[in-house]
């Protein structure tokens, strides 16, 4: 199993290559990239340079030229949650950007389900029995990391904190575990943190830079050994479950609904009533439906309604109390994005809309939706009519 490794400066891979055993050195994209092993792992080590396009550039190399079976990402980075102290390690669950607009990862290429991107699961496996036997300077903490193209000292601090609760911030992590991800090649970042919003600012990175990077490099060698004596083929990638959402076995999955079903789930959530042959028409026009049954009742619903052109409306989102709390909704809007994405011809745009109940927010932004109004757009509105 042969493993990309990429730090972003010459400091971070500098120990790391004085731990391999170098068969090759060439250069690429004005990169020097290094061919060798460590602890028996076949490895390829680089830097690459600050900022995310940088970052990208060196992953795709990697997985292009060199057929890296995953990409470890490993070096230094600044703490953000309060919990995280100078020389503490964290190692990412998921990554993404700090600085993109909401919904660009799922609004646009590569269509994701979420703005997170998600480590590889057997990495992670690897890493936690890994961090379980060290005995290295300071915590190791496993949870989310943001990056963007800026060192965030106190200004931006407490916004990115409020959106997206992440344990550190760099400037490399997304980047890299974005294209791993549109590659299906397993990810892992490991960064051990030089500066926080304690001790903020540049001076405090640059004095605690070589002891962060002497952490960072022991944690690697750790890493490697663990997937050597771990049995490595287990990380190996799998093709990802590109099927939309699954429910847990005992719910039943049906496109229908009656209106009678309809209008009941709409009464048990508190929602407008109308006459059954209006929820007919409804129904009988709708571009998309899913619905979750258990014992053939109807306990979640959503649908999609389409005009065949730009605009797409997402409407009657709905879990029966009783049964919310267990993914359901999260399901439910899986499936519905999946099967408009389906409809979407190249070079088309569509608009996709809904109104989310009060409080229910974030959920939608989870899914790409943004908040109205904001300083690109006006509030969204709306109008009851009633036929005398």
């Amino acid at each position: 199993m042969k493993i990309g490794i990429i730090s972003a400066d010459i400091d971070e891979i500098t120990p790391i290559l004085s731990e391999m055993e170098i068969t090759r050195t060439l250069e690429k994209a004005m990169l020097k990239i290094c061919e060798g092993t460590i602890c028996g792992k076949e490895v390829v080590a680089l830097y690459c340079g600050a900022c995310k396009v940088n970052a990208a550039l060196a992953t795709q190399l990697l997985i292009d030229l060199f057929k890296v079976d995953a990409v470890l990402n490993v070096g230094v980075a600044g703490g953000m949650d309060p919990k995280v102290k100078i020389f503490d390690t964290v190692i990412s669950t998921e990554v993404t950007y700090h600085d993109i607009q909401p919904g660009v990862l799922t609004g646009f290429h590569p269509w994701m389900k979420s703005e997170w991107i998600a480590s590889d699961e057997r990495l992670l496996k690897m890493a936690k029995s890994m961090a379980s036997k060290t005995t290295l300077e300071g915590n190791i903490f496993f949870g989310r990391m943001v990056t963007g193209d800026v060192f965030i000292e106190d200004e931006g601090r407490d916004s990115i904190m409020e959106r997206f609760h992440p344990l550190s911030v760099d400037m490399e992590t997304g980047s890299m575990a974005h294209v791993c991800y549109v590659n299906q090649v397993p990810f892992l970042s490991i960064r051990t943190i030089t500066d926080t919003a304690e001790y903020s600012g540049s001076d405090t990175y640059e004095e605690n830079l070589m002891k962060a990077v002497r952490i960072v490099k022991d944690l690697t060698k750790a890493f490697l050994l663990e997937l050597s004596e771990g049995g490595s083929e287990e990380v190996i990638a799998e093709e990802p479950d590109t099927k939309t959402a699954k429910p847990e076995p005992d719910f039943e999955v049906t496109n229908s609904i009656t209106p009678e079903e309809y209008m009941n789930l709409r009464k048990v959530v508190g929602w407008h009533d109308f006459p059954l042959e209006e929820a007919s028409a409804g129904l009988k026009r709708t571009a998309i439906l899913y619905c979750l049954r258990k014992d053939g009742k109807p306990v979640a619903l959503g649908r999609a309604l389409w005009d065949h052109g730009y605009v797409v409306y997402i409407a009657d989102v709905i879990v029966v109390p009783e049964y919310q709390g267990q993914g359901l909704g999260r399901r439910v809007m899986e499936y519905l994005m999946e099967e408009i994405r389906k409809k979407l011809a190249p070079g088309y745009l569509m608009m996709v809309s809904l109104m989310a109940a009060k409080g229910k927010e974030e959920f939608y932004k989870k899914f790409g939706f943004v908040e109205r109004p904001s300083e690109q757009f006006g509030c969204g509105m709306h109008q009851w009519l009633e036929g005398s």
